[in-house]
């Protein structure tokens, strides 16, 4: 870094001016210029102090001696010297430009000197007056990071990072980072991380840099990636879940199937399995792939309810960019298969096939403030339902589905209300007219911890409508849904369900309906 300072701030003093110097004094000073270039420095500040008694007044000559106390580590008396200099300039009227070089110099003495609160008005005298504003913000990010101001110190950061002074970018976001994980904001500062690795990289592979500064972006790069080298792994993830519990109203189509809902009347105690198995190659790469599997399945009590048994097997591939990232986006596909229990006319039953389907995706979460962020998720999936050729074409469910979702999540993370907030919109494209229909919903959703709890809880209200029906048929939904999960170990929870559901129909004898379910079991993490 001293290579930095040092090619900013001997700017205003790279040709050494005489104008000032009375010319039976110039050999002196002169020579007091060759002792100072040669690293003479005692010789330099011998000549300087007796030319000081004959010209006291003199700026060229405190402004040499400065640097010759500087250069040998008298910083107590070169801040002495910047004073009066500034004293001198300041009583002479000088345009604050001219003192803004004094101010600059006597700011880095004040911050190795810890003492960061007169650092911090000294570099904004120079920063204001355009002299070495790079390193100006850089020192006043440090000064407000050193007095634990992160919110002063960012955008100071952020101005080094977005300037022509490539030298400084690895170490402005690295700092930044720091301000982040302080604010406890994991995503923006891993993102810094990253982006100090990445301007450290660019700068230890440029041949025109000089072997220091890419010394100091080899440090902070080793830095970046020690903090991060936890992170930068493969691995396998997995779940497995066991539930049991009770339905008041068994569903005869899945909800992730189709956007219509057809209950059976009936209720059962009910079992249910759920299992998912994926890998994820390292986060810290620009692009993240997970291919994974998820399985789910439910058995039902009530004999007269097997035909709300389903099975499904899916498998899915996502594609992260910059996951790390407090902005991400990805891409993804997947494609499944629904089984479900069918009673013959013998009356013995088994699994057939009551879907498939492929789909494609895109999504994006971007963090906006401190306190919000916002994400979405745009999927589009082809249903082929099986068995649809003997039925009447208006009746068809077969078509694409489109699901569009918009979040904005509270990231402040308070003791009982930390609500996200859903947007939604759904779009069935059937081949027959009667099940054709888009739906317009939103969700409010909170989770909060108590001791060694977790709560959630959820509110969806979703309006239904089938314009092509023959009835023209509109739906309104309300499903309230609470969550509590208490962790035994590490991977293993015990997780408690229950939700709420009242659908109010246009058809109110074919499609009002109420619901209730409650399960309880356990899961397991790999």
């Amino acid at each position: 870094m001293k290579t930095w300072i040092v090619a900013g701030i001997l700017t205003w003093v790279s040709g050494v001016a005489y104008a000032e110097i009375p010319n039976e004094s110039e050999p002196d000073y002169s020579e007091a210029v060759i002792f100072y270039n040669t690293k003479r420095y005692d010789r330099a500040l011998a000549l300087l102090e007796q030319l000081q008694r004959i010209l006291p007044k003199s700026h060229e000559i405190l402004e040499l001696k400065a640097l010759t106390l500087r250069a040998t580590k008298k910083d107590k008396l070169a801040a002495n010297v910047y004073k009066d200099l500034i004293d001198l300039k300041t009583k002479q009227g000088a345009p604050r430009k001219e003192i803004a070089p004094y101010a600059f110099e006597l700011g880095m003495i004040r911050f190795n000197e810890k003492d960061y609160k007169k650092a911090l008005g000294l570099f904004e005298y120079s920063l204001k007056e355009s002299f070495n504003s790079e390193l100006s913000h850089f020192y006043l990010g440090l000064s407000w990071f050193q007095l634990k101001d992160h919110a002063k110190a960012k955008p100071e950061f952020e101005a080094v990072t977005l300037s022509n002074l490539a030298e400084l970018r690895p170490a402005a976001h690295f700092y930044l980072a720091q301000c982040y994980f302080k604010e406890e904001r994991s995503s923006r500062g891993i993102d810094q991380m990253l982006e100090a690795d990445r301007s450290s990289t660019t700068l230890i592979e440029d041949v025109t840099v000089p072997e220091d500064s890419k010394q100091m972006a080899r440090q902070i790069s080793e830095s970046v990636r020690g903090v991060l080298k936890p992170l930068d792994k493969a691995s396998f993830f997995g779940n497995l879940s066991l539930l049991a519990g009770y339905d008041s109203n068994v569903l005869l189509i899945p909800n992730e199937s189709t956007s219509d809902t057809t209950n059976s009347g009936k209720s059962t105690f009910k079992g249910s399995l759920a299992a998912g198995l994926g890998y994820a190659t390292s986060p810290m790469k620009r692009w993240q792939w997970v291919p994974n599997f998820r399985f789910s399945g439910n058995k039902n009590s009530n004999s007269e309810s097997k035909t709300g048994e389903f099975m499904e097997g899916a498998v899915g591939l996502i594609a992260n960019h910059n996951p790390l990232s407090y902005f991400s986006w990805g891409l993804k596909t997947e494609a499944s298969r629904l089984y479900q229990m069918r009673t013959d006319t013998a009356g013995s039953s088994k699994y057939e096939v009551f879907s498939n389907s492929v789909g494609v995706g895109a999504f994006a979460r971007k963090e906006l403030t401190e306190r919000w962020s916002l994400s979405g998720d745009l999927f589009a999936k082809s249903q082929k339902y099986d068995g649809e050729d003997s039925i009447a074409d208006n009746l068809k469910r077969s078509g694409m589905a489109y699901t569009l979702r918009v979040i904005l999540a509270d990231l402040k993370k308070s003791k009982y209300w930390n609500p996200y907030y859903t947007a939604k919109f759904d779009l069935a494209d059937t081949k027959g007219t009667e099940f054709a229909n888009k739906a317009y919903g939103a969700v409010l959703s909170n989770q909060f911890q108590y001791n060694a709890y977790t709560f959630g809880q959820s509110l969806d209200v979703t309006r239904t409508s089938y314009p092509d029906s023959s009835t023209k048929r509109s739906d309104m939904s309300y499903t309230l849904s609470l969550s509590a999960n208490k962790k035994l170990t590490q991977n293993l929870a015990l997780i408690a369900l229950g939700d709420l559901s009242m659908n109010r129909s246009s058809q109110a004898s074919s499609y009002t309906y109420d619901r209730w379910t409650l399960s309880v079991g356990a899961t397991l993490g790999l």
